[in-house]
């Protein structure tokens, strides 16, 4: 690949993405709004990236009988038990900060 085509790679969100769930050790992806639910939608079938990742909606749309709902989180949650709900942004909060301490936790235990 010559230099020109790394720069359009480096431009693309979708490489992008990639390239940084490829380097994280978890993703977080807050599915409130169309540009994150698109991108959940491209990555959850990765099987490199796939484990990497937490889902976050909305508690109010979790009985909805929407496409993302009945299709790619159903789907993710069949392998992946990464998938939270929550009620406002204080319990967003709190959750994103507990599931964290508890990854930093494993990965302090798992070094030994």
């Amino acid at each position: 690949m010559d230099v020109h085509g790394l720069e359009a790679l480096v431009r693309n969100p979708v490489a992008t993405g990639y390239l940084l769930m490829l380097c994280s050790d978890i993703t977080i992806m807050l599915l409130t709004g169309p540009g994150v639910v698109s991108e959940f939608s491209t990555y959850f079938t990765k099987k490199n990236v796939g484990h990497k990742i937490r889902v976050y909606h909305p508690e109010k749309f979790s009985g909805d009988q929407s496409f993302i709902r009945i299709g790619p989180i159903e789907l993710f949650k069949g392998v992946y038990p990464h998938v939270y709900t929550f009620k406002d942004d204080e319990e967003l909060r709190l959750k994103v900060s507990e599931m964290v301490d508890k990854y930093l936790i494993y990965l302090s235990i798992s070094r030994f």
